[in-house]
């Protein structure tokens, strides 16, 4: 199960992405923007970054210049991330700590804590939001304590997000188990008659047949006259047709035809000694 998951402000993105006048361009930005938050972070090398986004190397130099325009400039540890995507990994980083102490402290934490939690995420956000569109150029100041926190963070993209993982999955909903009802046909005594009688189940799909061609009150040795001629005769036992034709029209009826009264006399559909005749041989009689 996927636990590394952040908080996305549609906005943000698009705000950002939407400045790229090449629209072409803006689908690969935002294919590497989203592989930066899978990785925390990717290898300012272009044949590196064309191995983990699968995209040309060629294509990887052509998108150069945003790529160096929208990452952070203040990086001296060879890695690429985008102003607005750190602000996420950051986010999300606080967001787990906070998480995490309210867990230690065996509650949620209180409102007063969530809007104080507000503060160094304003603070700490290297873009400056005009409504709905976040600016990647300017910093605010923050107060000493809160700004030590983040440059921890900023400065180790790879942080431990083991916390936030374990939070992740307990906030998950737990699908509910539910058991399938039982079919109430099973328990119909024309099915458990034609069941105790062949030693198995007939087939789902003809339990309807069954029930309305052998009814309410079974009549079991009849059943069992049809099944011991069916086996007799070499007849396929996994079919069911002794129960669903012959109980009704009579031993070696066939497609609701009545078997022929005297037996060892050969008919347009059956052999003297009883056998169906092929599709290709009814009709003839020797």
């Amino acid at each position: 199960m996927e636990t590394n998951w952040f908080k996305i402000w549609p906005s943000r993105f698009i705000g950002v992405i939407n400045r790229i006048p090449d629209q072409g361009a803006r689908g690969d930005i935002l294919l590497i923007a989203f592989h930066m938050l899978n990785e925390l972070g990717l290898k300012d090398d272009d044949a590196e970054i064309s191995w983990v986004t699968g995209l040309p190397l060629d294509r990887i130099g052509v998108l150069r210049p945003y790529l160096d325009r929208l990452k952070e400039k203040d990086r001296q540890d060879g890695r690429l991330v985008f102003d607005f995507i750190l602000d996420t990994i950051v986010e999300r980083q606080v967001f787990a700590d906070k998480k995490a102490k309210a867990g230690q402290r065996g509650g949620k934490a209180t409102k007063a804590e969530a809007s104080k939690s507000k503060k160094p995420l304003a603070q700490q956000s290297s873009a400056k939001h005009s409504k709905a569109v976040l600016s990647t150029e300017q910093h605010s100041d923050a107060p000493q304590s809160e700004t030590k926190q983040t440059q921890a963070i900023h400065t180790d993209i790879h942080v431990d997000i083991d916390k936030s993982m374990s939070i992740g999955e307990a906030e998950l909903d737990q699908p509910l188990s539910r058991k399938k009802s039982p079919d109430p046909r099973k328990d119909h005594i024309a099915i458990t008659t034609c069941r105790s009688v062949a030693s198995s189940f007939p087939p789902k799909e003809i339990w309807d047949d069954i029930i309305s061609v052998v009814g309410d009150n079974p009549d079991r040795a009849k059943l069992e006259a049809c099944r011991k001629e069916w086996v007799q005769r070499g007849y396929n036992r996994a079919s069911w047709k002794w129960a669903t034709e012959w109980y009704l029209n009579g031993i070696g009826a066939a497609n609701g035809v009545r078997a022929p009264d005297s037996k060892g006399v050969e008919t347009a559909t059956h052999y003297a000694d009883g056998r169906e005749k092929p599709d290709g041989m009814k009709g003839f009689v020797c």
